[in-house]
């Protein structure tokens, strides 16, 4: 197979335990978000992101963390002034504007999940969530296939540690075969890895 027009990068907010304080808000959601753009696009937006690091914070090596950045905790504290945070949100807004891509995000309230389903039955959200990601992302790339031509994509989620890795390979190998919760089909067409 070619290599892939498309790419989605994945990440999520909040996590999949089930055995936490489900009724707290910060404990209940796990979103799993998905930004697909061309790899040019891709190139792009990491070179500027690259250059608005360096003019605001002197490295492109940091991390941008919303927690850090909201708080400006070091490498940003230069975002305490309150002009250098409006300047930099400008920035930042404009690369977003400029840069073409398409975000995708699945919301799983792990509460109503257990109180349906029971806490044995409800699965893992990680895995449930990321098949209903890889679900919109291939309905979105047969939608954008035309006259013969089938556009793929691949994807790349961002590590989550060793045992969580391992999860997350396995549930997208068992989704790209079609045995998933909702059985993709079609998956090996549009995709263009089965890791």
């Amino acid at each position: 197979m070619n290599a892939p027009s498309f790419r989605m990068y994945v990440d999520e907010n909040g996590n999949y335990n089930l055995r936490e304080d489900l009724s707290n808000d910060s404990n209940r959601f796990l979103c799993l978000s998905g930004v697909v753009m061309q790899s040019s696009a891709h190139n792009t937006l990491d070179s500027e992101l690259s250059n608005l690091k360096l003019r605001y914070f002197c490295s492109k090596e940091v991390i941008l963390h919303r927690r850090e950045l909201v708080s400006g905790k070091p490498p940003f504290e230069a975002l305490k002034d309150t002009d250098t945070r409006n300047s930099y949100n400008a920035d930042l807004l404009q690369i977003m504007t400029d840069i073409d891509y398409l975000v995708i995000s699945i919301l799983i309230d792990k509460k109503a999940l257990v109180d349906k389903y029971t806490i044995i039955k409800a699965h893992d959200p990680y895995a449930l969530a990321l098949e209903y990601l890889m679900q919109r992302y291939l309905y979105w790339l047969q939608c954008n296939s035309k006259q013969g031509i089938v556009v793929t994509g691949d994807i790349l989620a961002e590590s989550r540690g060793g045992r969580e890795d391992r999860i997350t390979k396995e549930t997208y190998k068992l989704i790209h075969s079609g045995k998933g919760y909702n059985r993709l089909k079609g998956a090996h067409k549009y995709f263009s890895s089965k890791e």
